[in-house]
């Protein structure tokens, strides 16, 4: 990918929110691979909730990378504002046709794919400000990409993806904390990702609904494959999960933060839990091996962990697992 003219590069605004954490996380990664390819601006106002989070974004409401400090306030409702304003004028861009070497508008509709390749720096030549409005934007890379998703090939541009997105001293304390009450007595730590929350309702049909004690099943069988090692569980979900039937696990168990969950998994030793950019994210910054359950019945081995890959989750579901016969509310048996 060549780089753009030198005399003028677009600011790309992301004026779009995807989902929650992991995926806005993805989002943000993905734009800053492009930033670091073409030297283009990036602005990030679809990251106010979660920016006073993170070393990169806290000083700077309109989340822009490469990082500037700003002298506008910083406090959640400026960020908000910030957002609110670029949405909707994205929106009125599209709705009254406005687009010009101003400010243009790039949007897509959810199951839509594009790369961040030559053609998409074509189409955006000339233009001051680009807003962004779709979730699957990719980076291109060497190799088969049909079933890449965000944020791509950026493999070239972690270190700086981390240390952007490095987190706050104050919640990597907290996550030292429970790191380490949950190595105590353990020479394994997986990290299990339980969401239970929308995955009755949301796109996914409740294919990946499990119920707790389907995921408790899988770490009994998980502490028998390590045998004789002692293995720990750190588990963080976004619903409550009674203790009682992990009692005889080893377990910590997260639920304050999400973003403490997120930072603690990624220190784990492996990573398990339904399709999620959640656990995607985490073995991205953490570096860690990851599983994810698409069947409940499948066994899990030590060689089901593999490093972090590009990979769009619904387009491997539906291509490998039936994905379009999902049927609401099924879980599938534990064994």
């Amino acid at each position: 990918m060549r780089p753009l003219a030198s005399r003028l590069k677009p600011v790309i605004v992301i004026a779009y929110k995807p989902g929650r954490l992991g995926n806005r996380l993805l989002q943000f990664a993905t734009f800053i691979g492009f930033a670091e390819r073409t030297g283009v601006r990036i602005v990030n106002p679809s990251f106010d909730e979660y920016a006073h989070m993170f070393e990169g974004t806290s000083r700077d409401p309109f989340c822009r990378y490469p990082p500037q400090r700003s002298i506008v306030p910083r406090g959640q409702l400026a960020r908000r504002a910030l957002f609110v304003g670029a949405y909707y004028a994205a929106r009125a861009i599209v709705r009254l046709g406005l687009h010009s070497r101003v400010a243009r508008v790039i949007s897509l509709e959810w199951p839509q794919r594009r790369f961040l390749d030559q053609s998409f720096l074509d189409e955006i030549r000339g233009s001051w400000l680009v807003f962004i409005q779709g979730w699957r934007l990719v980076l291109p890379g060497p190799g088969p990409s049909d079933l890449w998703g965000p944020p791509g090939w950026i493999a070239p541009h972690t270190d700086v993806i981390r240390r952007h997105l490095r987190l706050k001293e104050e919640y990597v304390r907290r996550v030292d904390a429970l790191l380490e009450k949950a190595r105590q007595g353990c020479d394994r730590l997986i990290g299990v990702h339980i969401r239970q929350g929308d995955f009755l309702t949301d796109k996914n049909q409740g294919r990946y609904y499990y119920t707790t004690a389907q995921y408790v099943e899988k770490l009994r069988a998980l502490s028998d494959l390590y045998r004789p090692e002692r293995v720990g569980f750190f588990v963080c979900s976004d619903e409550p999960q009674p203790a009682e039937l992990f009692a005889d696990l080893a377990c910590t168990f997260g639920g304050e933060d999400p973003v403490v969950d997120l930072h603690s998994l990624a220190r784990c030793d492996a990573i398990i839990g339904p399709p999620s950019s959640f656990s995607l994210w985490a073995a991205l910054i953490g570096g860690s091996r990851f599983h994810w359950i698409f069947d409940m019945r499948e066994q899990v081995t030590d060689g089901s962990f593999a490093p972090f890959s590009p990979i769009d989750q619904d387009e491997y579901a539906e291509r490998f697992y039936g994905y379009q016969d999902a049927k609401r509310g099924r879980a599938a048996p534990s064994s």
